[in-house]
């Protein structure tokens, strides 16, 4: 069951989406693995993630799916979670989630809370999402979906809520929710509902989009209501999909109030839903009300173009022009505008046709596979759109690629890229899961989180995932070529972060290795040539506190790690 499971959760989230040729990943360790670069758009400038983790477990996935945890702790820092669908620990494919915290150096390096699902072949972690706070109590809540748990039916699916507090997330769920049918997949897709009856408690959205209601794989969505005490384990609304195969609830997401009656709103994704093409997709508003949602959509939207799968993934994607609308975007990532399956983005207002944002411009791109508000990374004012292809290929056969694009007062969003990153490994997947991150560093500018699910440093298909900092061009620049290198630097500073003096410690290849240090901007404030395995640093006195980076280079070698200075 398991193993079946893998394959056919792959194909439907990223990599049967199309038609081209896929080569073993077991060919992945013959491959340098190359650094990321973040190219900003019109500007030449190149720059590092600010923060990685990695699966270090072969076949983990981590990245599979990422989201912002809200703030968990309530320390005024954004918090990220991290899905990793097939770790293995203890139970083959059980799955696992991973929280990172927030703080002045950004996210922690290790997790600082993580759960499983001690079942073989669950799959735990394939959804993860803010909740929003669903208790009232000032801390964010996280959800973990489970698609493949089993208690009494197989496959029937489950999502798991852990509460915040000021030590971070509780270490046993608050509540469990089941899909209670063989095959459901229920928690496939998870997110916050926002608070749609208005009643000050956020609420809980779930997709099943393998649900038999009256048709086969009809699919269905199921919304949970937030409360100050005793979460209600029966859902207050649920839809299906109404048309066999169509798999409703595949994705979902919250839009905030999109009509002004002061209830949130929510919208779900119908990927294979057939209207008048097979396959075209749809995507599906409804509206909130005093006791949940409405029984019928507010609006359904589509492209009524074959095989293009829209709505694969939603998002809300807030105020992005200035003018107090909020808008809705939408990823259909089999769309064929002038390439094959290269994939397209839209947007739209609540009752008005669908806007054309962006296509993949390359066969088989998949763009859209992946799509969500990056919140407003530039700080102004505006929110933003970060857009996965996770296999596009950018010099790497289907590494994947994402890109940022920024609201705008004159024409909603910005269809060039405010700046774009690719994965520079061949199949890594590179832009299959993208979320806002919130401001995980308390600098003012919202941040994005990657994943990239097949990503080898080590370990095949161990995955990973990967933050950027916004706004872009605040990011270390690390100049426009790619730097190979087989063998990871481990590269490390003690302590960090640093009040007095640090030690930059790292292994013993030392072919030409030049150590730099760089402000925020990107700035070249120290350079040393170390002789050995550990060097002293020594902040100068005029050096202000804050965020720096150090990259450490030589022959076939390139690592960067971030650092605070505190004192």
């Amino acid at each position: 069951m398991a193993s079946a499971w893998k394959c056919r959760s792959l194909e439907t989230n990223a990599f049967e989406l199309g038609g081209k040729t896929r080569l073993s990943l077991s060919v992945g360790l013959a491959f340098c693995l190359q650094l990321f670069v973040l190219v900003a758009a019109g500007y030449g400038q190149a720059h590092a993630p600010a923060w990685s983790f990695e699966g270090n477990q072969p076949g983990a996935h981590v990245g599979f799916s990422v989201c912002s945890a809200g703030d968990v702790n309530g320390d005024g820092y954004g918090d990220v979670l991290v899905g990793a669908p097939h770790n293995d620990n203890g139970s083959a494919d059980e799955g696992a989630a991973y929280l990172f915290l927030g703080s002045t150096a950004g996210l922690s390096l290790a997790p600082d809370w993580m759960t499983e699902s001690d079942q073989s072949g669950a799959h735990l972690g394939s959804s993860v999402a803010s909740a929003g706070d669903v208790n009232g109590d000032g801390y964010g809540d996280v959800l973990v979906g489970a698609p493949d748990y089993d208690d009494g039916q197989e496959d029937e699916g489950a999502v798991f809520l852990y509460l915040g507090s000021p030590g971070g997330l509780s270490s046993a769920f608050a509540r469990l929710w089941q899909g209670d049918q063989a095959g459901a997949r229920f928690g496939s897709s998870v997110s916050s509902a926002g608070n749609v009856d208005a009643d000050g408690f956020d609420d809980v959205l779930i997709g099943a989009p393998g649900f038999d209601g009256g048709e086969m794989d009809e699919g269905a969505a199921f919304l949970f209501l937030g409360a100050a005490s005793e979460l209600p384990a029966a859902p207050a609304w649920s839809a299906e999909g109404n048309q066999a195969g169509a798999s409703f609830g595949s994705s979902v997401a919250a839009l905030g109030d999109m009509n002004g009656d002061g209830f949130g709103d929510v919208v779900i994704g119908v990927p294979f839903y057939d209207g008048g093409n097979v396959d075209q997709g749809q995507a599906r508003v409804f509206g909130g009300t005093s006791s949940g949602l409405g029984g019928s959509p507010l609006h359904s939207f589509e492209t009524h173009d074959e095989g293009a799968r829209f709505g694969h993934s939603v998002a809300g994607a807030g105020n992005l022009s200035g003018d107090g609308n909020r808008r809705i975007l939408f990823g259909a990532p089999l769309y064929a505008y002038t390439h094959a399956e290269e994939g397209g983005t839209f947007l739209a207002n609540l009752g008005q046709p669908v806007f054309f944002l962006d296509f993949g411009r390359q066969d088989f791109a998949h763009r859209g596979v992946s799509i969500a508000s990056s919140g407003d990374v530039n700080a102004d004012g505006l929110m933003d759109v970060v857009i996965g292809a996770d296999v596009f290929d950018a010099g790497e056969e289907d590494e994947g690629m994402v890109t940022v694009h920024l609201g705008h007062p004159s024409f909603v969003v910005d269809r060039t890229a405010a700046w774009s990153v690719d994965g520079n490994q061949p199949f890594c997947a590179f832009g299959s899961s993208v979320a806002f991150a919130g401001d995980v560093n308390g600098d003012g500018f919202d941040d994005v989180v990657i994943g990239a699910p097949q990503y080898d440093r080590g370990q095949v298909d161990e995955g990973r995932a990967f933050l950027f900092l916004g706004p872009s061009g605040t990011t270390l620049g690390v100049g426009g070529s790619e730097v190979p290198s087989l063998q990871p630097l481990q590269f490390a500073i003690e302590p960090n972060p640093i009040s007095t003096e640090a030690e930059f410690v790292f292994n013993g290849n030392m072919q030409a290795l030049v150590l730099e240090i760089f402000d925020p901007q990107g700035r070249l404030i120290d350079l040393l040539r170390p002789s050995g395995p550990r060097v002293r640093w020594s902040p100068f006195a005029s050096l202000p506190r804050g965020i720096y980076f150090a990259r450490v280079q030589g022959r076939n070698i390139s690592e960067t790690v971030k650092f605070a200075i505190i004192r």
